[in-house]
């Protein structure tokens, strides 16, 4: 089972990673290389990346969350503070 500072170290990197797919986007649509519809794809990642999840997230999950990196499981359990699986 994970500790605090487990946790605490899983959503610092999980907020790394959703800041710098946000610059890859910012960069990507000043650039005018992305579509409307496809922005959601870049922001969000394909599978949970929760601790030895690696589920697919649903495409109609990450196109209404764009920049969601877990799955809806994963993200429950961190909501009620037990960490990923």
């Amino acid at each position: 089972m994970s500790d605090i500072a487990d946790r605490a170290n899983d959503e610092t990197a999980m907020l790394l990673r959703h800041s710098l797919a946000a610059q890859r986007l910012k960069g990507a649509l000043q650039a005018g290389a992305l579509a409307d519809q496809a922005r959601w794809r870049v922001l969000s990642a394909e599978y949970c990346e929760g601790a030895h999840c690696g589920e697919p997230i649903p495409d109609d999950r990450r196109r209404l969350l764009p920049g969601v990196s877990l799955c809806v499981e994963c993200q429950a359990r961190i909501e009620k503070g037990y960490g990923t699986k």
